[in-house]
């Protein structure tokens, strides 16, 4: 599904966060949002999760009117950049979020255990969610949003937390995890290197605005856009 905004604007205290006009993230591709710390990229995923709401405009997901989230209705899966789980397991975590869903028990256990093996969290499935370090929690945080399969997926800085060989691993690992469970994916980051190793396109999100900044190209080179 393609996501569109039309005229999305948003206000704290009557002053400017976001102010985008237009913008479209591409169905069945995977779009980066690259913008320095504060930008507004948190805000910019939280309102096409439907997490909070726009003051003025509209987010149209596969072109319907974007809701407030509703159980297994909600088109969106959102991994949030600090990794926040409930009481209990990582597995426990993972089958919360399927049963929100809606989703049967024996397609659960499923989804799960095939999500894990290939976020390299097998392991860890029936450790406390307390209980992992940063890398662990990003990769089961990561695992919670791809295993829901849903029809947009956003991540929010999926990287950060993680030690330099875990994030070197991840980062080549992601673009194919997301093509394996993410049918269309929006990234934010503020590392550029980030942006252009899993993105085929790329937007600039400064002061508020969201810029255009093409594909990428072939070998990871972009060919244009720049974060400042």
């Amino acid at each position: 599904m393609d996501v569109v905004l039309e005229g999305v604007r948003l206000e704290r205290d009557h002053r400017p966060v976001l102010d985008i006009p237009f913008a479209r993230f591409g169905s069945g591709e995977t779009s980066a949002v690259l913008g320095r710390n504060g930008a507004g990229k948190t805000t910019l995923l939280r309102l096409i999760a439907g997490l909070e709401r726009p003051t003025a405009g509209i987010i149209r997901i596969g072109g319907a009117p974007l809701a407030r989230p509703s159980g297994a209705r909600t088109p969106t899966a959102l991994s949030f950049q600090k990794p926040t789980f409930v009481r209990g397991t990582i597995r426990d975590n993972l089958d919360l979020a399927l049963r929100l869903r809606g989703v049967e028990p024996a397609e659960r256990r499923a989804r799960i255990d095939e999500v894990a093996a290939h976020c390299g969290i097998a392991q860890l499935l029936d450790r406390a969610a307390k209980r992992l370090s940063g890398g662990e929690a990003q990769r089961a945080n990561l695992a919670r949003a791809l295993v829901l399969r849903a029809p947009v997926t956003l991540l929010d800085e999926p990287l950060s937390g993680v030690d330099a060989a875990g994030r070197e691993r991840l980062l080549r690992e992601l673009p194919l995890l997301l093509s394996e469970y993410a049918s269309t994916a929006i990234v934010v980051t503020h590392q550029r290197e980030e942006a252009l190793a899993l993105a085929s396109s790329i937007s600039i999100l400064a002061d508020g605005n969201l810029q255009d900044g093409g594909p990428v190209g072939a070998g990871g080179a972009r060919r244009s856009a720049h974060p400042d």
